[in-house]
């Protein structure tokens, strides 16, 4: 597969082949650990774009060294600076991302899943500082295994002290990443050989921000009040006739420039946060 920069200007730039992952950078229309990897099923699936598609859009299976990659490939292009993560992966190995979501986190990124997200595409969700979801998708998750001829090779004792420690390791990301307990539950109890799909109630907080992220934009940057939040709607900015909406045009204009200001900041932090990720693994 390959990368992708389609600019703000419609100009394109073609990077030479990631082909683990495919990544594409779409502008907005107007959103080890251990020696051996550890595996889910990988089948690839494409869609089609959708127009409100924005951002870093990852496809195709993740593998062994797609980490090096993503960041390889986000150094490249400083445009990626404000957007999320758009998903779209039936899986694979899990250390990777493992490792991509901590990146993600620790640049205070987004992720949207598009179409399927399956596995070990869930670690990846997980980790958005907001995670979101385009029309019907399809999030599945199942327990993660090892490499069945390199598990086979094991003794009993040997597999099961080496199957805790990685389970122990991908509870703790999960629980840092804010995913419930009955969620995880769900996860290791589900076999490797099938899969359990997310139903409506298991979304239940699934989609709120990131407590610490929010916390931390909230004492960096002058946010709305609750009262103010009810009044605004950020997008009448762009509405022609929307100031009608108001107590008065003062009103809306010292809503619309707090909010555009608050924006302002929290993009600052991200473009900050992203940098100093970066040049954690540099």
């Amino acid at each position: 597969m390959k990368f992708e920069v389609i600019g703000n200007i419609g100009n394109r730039v073609t990077f030479s082949a990631f082909n683990k992952i495919k990544t594409t950078l779409l502008t907005r229309p107007k959103c080890l650990f251990l020696l051996f990897a550890i595996l889910f099923s990988i089948n690839s699936h494409a869609l089609e774009r959708e127009d409100n598609i924005f951002g870093l859009v990852l496809t195709g299976p993740i593998e062994k060294g797609d980490f090096k990659r993503f960041i390889n490939f986000v150094k490249s292009d400083k445009s990626v600076d404000q957007r999320g993560i758009v998903i779209t992966s039936n899986g694979g190995d899990v250390l990777e991302a493992i490792k991509i979501g901590i990146f993600i986190r620790k640049a205070g990124m987004a992720v949207t899943v598009r179409g399927k997200c399956l596995s070990a595409c869930f670690f990846i969700w997980a980790a958005g500082v907001n995670r979101y979801m385009h029309t019907n998708p399809v999030i599945g998750i199942h327990r993660p295994y090892y490499d069945p001829e390199y598990f086979a090779g094991l003794s009993l004792i040997d597999a099961d002290k080496l199957y805790a420690s990685m389970q122990a390791s991908a509870r703790r990301y999960l629980i840092r990443m804010g995913i419930s307990n009955e969620l995880i539950e769900k996860m290791f109890t589900t076999p490797s050989d099938s899969m359990y799909r997310l139903k409506a109630s298991d979304f239940d907080g699934i989609f709120k921000t990131s407590a610490a992220f929010d916390e931390w934009v909230k004492s960096k940057c002058n946010i709305l009040t609750t009262a103010e939040e009810n009044d605004f709607d950020p997008n009448d900015r762009w509405e022609k006739d929307a100031v009608k909406k108001y107590s008065s045009p003062a009103h809306f204009n010292y809503l619309s420039k707090k909010y555009t200001e608050y924006e302002k900041c929290v993009e600052k932090l991200v473009v900050e946060s992203r940098a100093k990720a970066v040049g954690e693994v540099e």
